[in-house]
């Protein structure tokens, strides 16, 4: 078989295979094993591709490939130049091993290129916009995972980047005059030792080496274009037509002339095509569900009423509340009872709780603490306390810094006397003001930093929080063992450092031997301060978490006590109906991985500063300032609707039922995000947000009910769209005018509510059908009640 030469910035082709002799490679190319099995070979490595397997071969490197002849390998092509422009050098290479476990970053990475081959037998090979785009985020993703800088800070030998050096050096100057000499002086080593290095690092001379990368690129031109033999000759590098002739020939076991004869528009027959797309989507058939979402837009769905099982309302016990201090303001104490009596929430979750306690050399006084849990008491919620120096705000600004700020807890945790003497006055106090029954409903929280805090140094937990730690949790077993007590709000990712500090917290509670009530975890979809491509971040968390935790503390309860689509209180998404129809999506996935799951953060009132006179500005509350419901309210309030038994849930549904007659299904439309939405770090105003999704189609839902045991129900569908339940949009009416009266804000306020609509259906033969198409990034509730 003839390996095809593409050109282009990327590029695509399914190829049936029997071998492919050993070739340069000028590309970053991923090899898609889609039937049987393939033997790859890297330079002089082997490689055993079987079916849905994955490898990376990287520019400068040779290959060749040995399968049957009903192997069907897809291979993806991506110029190198288009990671350098991005990464700013040249220096790095693409990584996956095909023989590792596979593990959730590999899934969506097939879950991406399935998606680019299903569309590409849809539009039959042409290009488009749309191709482009999964095309970029397929890049993206290679980029956030799998690629790694040649540096020695990271380990690399100086061969390694040497011969990194040599590769790039090559490939943008092979058109040139070039000589061992030249090249020597560039890299400032002396002839003979670059002769020996070729040899050994690069398996061939220089001459071989660069005369294979010079005839690569002339087979591209002779299949290509229709420039002269000649001229291809000469453009890429070669001096002498004859020396070219005689090279070409031996390379290729036949002219230049020839060659371009045989393949010049030479397409694949027919009846080849066929069994290429047939293998094709028979593999994506067997590999269904790793499609995403863009390709499922019709679901069919038919279910017997009579079969379901319980679940896990996760969502609806604990809410983060911010600063104790905030507790003190009369407007976050309204916010908070309206989320405590329209949402359910029992749990506020407050850090900073010593910020408003008096602390002097003799006296120590309590009183404005009190007040924030006699608010709390009074009105049947319970605190969910954080101890430690946690930042009062986590944001990114305007230039995608993370901003941070402390207060008097960091300094306190520090000096370890004076917090051991506070801590325990305080569990002193509380126990007798408030009596061990009321404590017994409390839980409290150790919390570390994390690298994005600007407490975080990197020997921190030598340094002091392993003697903070030691110290506050032998306080609390002596003195509040009534009370749950877990921590420590780790973030989850596939980052060795973080792993490295997870297990040396776990050694440390081990030796002092505390077993937490509950393991604690943060959940944003970033890689250190990278947005993460990870398409169900809370799932993913999830899993790594009860795999990583369950086999050091068997069974023991997680909590996702902070978790958000973004850390920043300035991102136009928290305001738009997409943020519901994400919390929906991703709460109805993770039901029986976390015991709690806490969104980030009740009210806007917490993120408010001198920025924010608008009715919405970006921050993550479910209420705005001023005590408006924004979309995700109403999605947590849809949620709270589900009936106690789960009969069927995929990412666009959910259906509940009480066991005695009644129906709650629950659509969303959450969309994927495009790679503008990564370029831009997620940072899109209020007029091109929609840009950001991949797409705005609807999906339409057929359900049938069959097995029901009554003949008439009345069906009440609740909708959240641009129309109905959004702040944002009802203000785009109002032009985004900011010099609101109090009547306008009433008006606001009385406009954003969902849509409702009622019916009344006459079911036949035991069978209800309900057709609904959901529009993009909406969200809807329909409760079905029999009418006996």
């Amino acid at each position: 078989m003839k390996e095809v030469v593409q050109k282009d910035a990327f590029s695509m082709q399914s190829q049936l295979l029997d071998r492919v002799a050993l070739t340069y490679n000028d590309q970053i190319r991923i090899l898609y094993c889609l039937s049987n099995k393939a033997t790859v070979t890297i330079d002089d490595e082997n490689f055993i591709l079987d079916e849905g397997n994955i490898l990376i071969i990287n520019e400068g490197r040779y290959y060749q490939i040995s399968a049957s002849p009903s192997s069907l390998l897809c291979s993806f092509t991506f110029d190198p130049k288009m990671f350098e422009d991005t990464i700013q050098t040249d220096m790095f290479f693409i990584w996956i091993d095909p023989y590792k476990k596979v593990d959730q970053h590999i899934v969506m990475l097939k879950s991406l290129l399935n998606e680019l081959i299903f569309y590409n037998l849809q539009v039959q090979g042409d290009n488009d916009f749309f191709k482009y785009s999964i095309f970029f985020k397929i890049m993206d993703f290679l980029d956030k995972h799998y690629l790694y800088k040649l540096e020695e800070k990271n380990g690399y030998s100086n061969g390694d980047i040497r011969a990194q050096q040599i590769r790039a050096y090559i490939r943008d100057n092979y058109m040139n005059r070039l000589s061992l000499s030249q090249l020597s002086q560039e890299l400032y080593i002396s002839e003979g030792y670059l002769s020996r290095f070729f040899k050994k690092k690069l398996n061939r001379g220089f001459l071989s080496y660069l005369n294979d990368v010079r005839l690569y690129h002339t087979v591209a031109d002779l299949v290509n274009t229709d420039d002269s033999i000649t001229d291809i000759a000469m453009k890429n590098g070669f001096n002498s037509i004859s020396g070219f002739n005689q090279l070409f020939k031996k390379k290729y076991a036949m002219s230049p002339k020839n060659y371009r004869k045989k393949y010049k528009g030479n397409q694949t027959p027919k009846k080849e095509l066929e069994v290429i797309q047939n293998k094709t989507i028979l593999f994506l058939k067997q590999h269904k569900d790793d499609l995403p979402k863009i390709n499922k837009n019709s679901h069919h769905i038919q279910l017997d009423a009579q079969k379901s099982s319980g679940f896990r309302k996760n969502w609806s016990k604990i809410i983060n509340a911010g600063n104790a201090s905030g507790l003190l303001e009369q407007r976050l104490q309204k916010a908070t009872l309206q989320l405590h009596n329209e949402l359910g929430f029992e749990y506020l979750r407050i850090w900073n709780i010593f910020e408003i306690v008096d602390i002097d050399a003799t006296n120590t006084n309590f009183d404005r603490l009190d007040n924030v849990l006699d608010f709390m008491i009074e009105h049947d919620m319970k605190p969910f306390f954080v101890l430690g120096p946690k930042p009062h705000v986590l944001t990114i600004d305007t230039d995608n810094k993370l901003v941070n700020m402390q207060g008097k807890e960091a300094f306190l945790a520090r000096e370890l006397d004076e917090w051991t003497n506070v801590l325990i006055q305080w569990l002193k106090h509380v126990k007798f003001r408030y009596g061990i029954k009321e404590m017994k409903q409390w839980s409290i929280e150790l919390w570390k930093p994390n690298q994005w805090d600007n407490i975080y140094t990197p020997d921190y937990l030598n340094e002091w929080y392993l003697d903070w730690l030691e110290v506050t949790l032998n306080i609390l077993k002596d003195e509040a063992s009534e009370v749950k007590i877990g921590g420590c709000e780790f973030v989850i990712q596939d980052n060795e450092k973080m792993q490295n500090e997870i297990q040396t917290i776990i050694e440390k509670w081990k030796e002092i031997d505390f077993t937490p009530d509950f393991i604690s975890i943060a959940d944003y979809p970033y890689e250190q301060t990278v947005i993460s491509t990870c398409l169900d971040q809370l799932e993913y968390s999830l899993t790594l978490a009860r795999d990583y935790f369950d086999k050091v503390f068997p069974g023991v309860d997680i909590f996702v006590t902070e978790w958000n689509l973004t850390v920043s209180n300035r991102n136009v998404f928290n305001d738009t109906t997409f943020k519901g129809a994400y919390i929906i999506q991703n709460l109805t996935t993770d039901l029986e991985m976390a015991e709690q799951t806490a969104y980030w953060v009740g009210s806007d009132i917490y993120s408010e500063y001198s920025d924010s006179t608008d009715v919405v500005f970006g921050a993550a509350g479910l209420l705005t300032k001023n005590g408006i419901r924004k979309p995700s309210f109403f999605a947590f309030s849809f949620l709270n609707e589900l009936l106690p038994y789960k009969l069927y849930s995929d990412k666009n549904c959910f259906v509940s039922t009480d066991r005695s007659g009644s129906f709650t299904i629950l659509m969303s439309c959450a969309k994927p995000f495009n790679n503008l939405y990564y370029n831009n770090n997620g940072n899109m105003t209020r007029d091109n947000y929609n840009s950001a999704f991949l797409d705005l189609e609807p999906v339409k839902i057929n359900l049938v009910l069959n097995n029901l045991t009554y003949s008439q129900y009345e069906i009440r569908t609740t909708k959240v769209d641009n129309n109905h339940g959004s702040i944002l949009d009802i203000w785009s009416q109002l032009g985004y005018y900011t010099n609101l009266s109090v009547e306008d804000e009433k008006y606001l306020n009385n406009m954003s509510i969902p849509k409702l609509t009622i019916e009344k259906k006459t079911v036949e033969n035991k069978i209800l059908k309900i057709n609904k198409l959901i529009e993009a990034n909406t969200f809807m509730l329909i409760n079905i009640t029999p009418q006996p």
